[in-house]
């Protein structure tokens, strides 16, 4: 059995807000831009059907279970979100549809 750490947790809380991380962002958000790490941590929160992944475009896109896939323009977004991580910043609150 999977035993979950609190990065595993930190990333389960993401995509319940937001709903979908593709690999690249996962690394810039969660593994300190550490793709090796990144592929073989979420691998195997696929192989304990903690997450599920897609294909979009180029890109392997995570989300939870039952959740529905998103489209490359959400991605696109939180590509953006990744990239303030990548250069040391922190997102403190993030609107995708601000109203």
């Amino acid at each position: 059995m999977l035993q979950l750490q609190q990065r595993d947790r930190q990333v389960l809380r993401f995509l319940e807000e937001h709903r979908a991380i593709t690999t690249s962002q996962t690394a810039q958000i969660f593994f300190n831009g550490c793709k090796i790490s990144t592929y073989r941590r979420l691998n195997q929160l696929e192989d304990a059907a903690i997450l599920e992944s897609y294909t979009r475009g180029k890109n392997k896109v995570y989300k939870l279970p039952g959740d529905r896939e998103l489209s490359e323009h959400d991605l696109l977004i939180y590509d953006f979100y990744s990239w303030i991580y990548s250069k040391g910043g922190e997102v403190l609150d993030f609107k995708k549809n601000p109203h």
